[in-house]
C-alpha cells in the first residue's frame, strides 16, 4: 500500500497492491452486491457510475476468447467502454439472476453514500486485521489504483507493488 497526504485537503491518496485489492474484495465475499460495487471501482468506475450499472451495459467483445466490456453511458467524461474481467461479469450475472432483475435494472440499487460507506467499513475492518493504513481508504482510491496499474501495464512493465 502506498499512501500520501493530499496537498490541498484533508485525507490521503492511496494506491493498493494487487494483493491488497484481493483482500478488499475478499472482505465482501459473503455480500456479492458490495463486492461487485468495490470491484467496479477497481475497474475504473467512479462512485456515481457504479450505482448506474445495469446488466444491459455489459457487452461481449467480438474476439476469439470470451471477453466483456462495460458501457458507461453518462460518465463524467461522457460515453466510454471499460474492459472488465470475466469473473466480474459472472458475478454481475449471478446477482441479476438471484435478484430476478431485468436487464435494464440497476444491479447495485443503493446510493452513492452506501457504496462510499462499504469502502470505508471494509477499510476499518481490515485496519484491525492488517495494521496498515486501511482506515483512510475511500472510493476514489479504487479508481486511482486502477489507473496506476493500467499505466504500468501499458508501459509493459511487470505489475508493480505500489
Amino acid at each position: 500500500m502506498k499512501i500520501e497526504p493530499h496537498e490541498n485537503q484533508d485525507g490521503y491518496k492511496i494506491w493498493l497492491s494487487e494483493n491488497e485489492q484481493d483482500q478488499l474484495l475478499d472482505h465482501y465475499d459473503e455480500q456479492p452486491v458490495r463486492k461487485l460495487a468495490l470491484w467496479l471501482g477497481l475497474q475504473g468506475l467512479r462512485v456515481d457510475e457504479i450505482v448506474d450499472v445495469c446488466f444491459e451495459d455489459f457487452r461481449q467483445m467480438d474476439v476469439s476468447e470470451e471477453r466483456y466490456v462495460l458501457r458507461v453511458r453518462d460518465g463524467k467524461t461522457g460515453y466510454r467502454e471499460c474492459p472488465v474481467s470475466n469473473d466480474l461479469y459472472s458475478l454481475a450475472k449471478t446477482i441479476k439472476n438471484l435478484q430476478n432483475l431485468r436487464k435494464s435494472d440497476e444491479i447495485i440499487d443503493y446510493s452513492k453514500s452506501s457504496v462510499r460507506n462499504w469502502v470505508q467499513w471494509a477499510g476499518e475492518d481490515l485496519q484491525g486485521q492488517e495494521g496498515k493504513h486501511w482506515k483512510h481508504i475511500r472510493t476514489h482510491d479504487l479508481r486511482r489504483t486502477w489507473a496506476t496499474h493500467t499505466y504500468w501495464s501499458l508501459r509493459g512493465d511487470r505489475a508493480r507493488e505500489v
